[in-house]
């Protein structure tokens, strides 16, 4: 998908995308969890298996990871419904600025400009871990 906003070659996704690390990630294995897959960067087959372990009653940060798998394998219209509830919900203003990061990429890569706008605003004042990424994205936007 590209949107042009660096060049028709190069997408949203392959310039501000970055894997987001787990705390206690297991790279070892052979990636039979979905939390494994995710540690070793196989998005797409951690994407079902993260949410299908949330569903089972497993980590419930497992969602923010579902999220960043659906991003980071070309799903990112899958990512915003799961990431979306997670903004406005008090009980994850610990990773507010990872989910509306990743949130915002999701839009960008759905051409829902205005809503990434309005998060990357937010991001840019905060000068929290996403703020330089969140003014360089705004400029391509807004230079497109």
């Amino acid at each position: 998908i590209s949107l042009g906003l660096v060049g028709s070659e190069m997408c949203i996704r392959d310039r501000f995308f970055a894997h987001l690390p787990r705390d206690n990630a297991n790279l070892s294995g052979d990636g039979e969890t979905g939390q494994q897959a995710y540690d070793r960067k196989a998005y797409k087959k951690a994407y079902p298996a993260l949410l299908e372990e949330v569903a089972a009653g497993g980590d419930s940060l497992s969602i923010i990871y579902a999220g960043v798998a659906a991003i980071g394998s070309g799903q990112a219209e899958k990512a915003i419904p799961l990431l979306e509830p997670l903004l406005s919900s008090e009980n994850w203003r610990l990773y507010e600025a990872e989910i509306s990061w990743y949130l915002a990429l999701a839009y960008v890569d759905q051409q829902r400009l205005q809503e990434a706008n309005k998060l990357l605003l937010i991001i840019a004042q905060t000068d929290g871990p996403y703020s330089a990424q969140a003014k360089e994205l705004m400029q391509q936007i807004q230079s497109k």
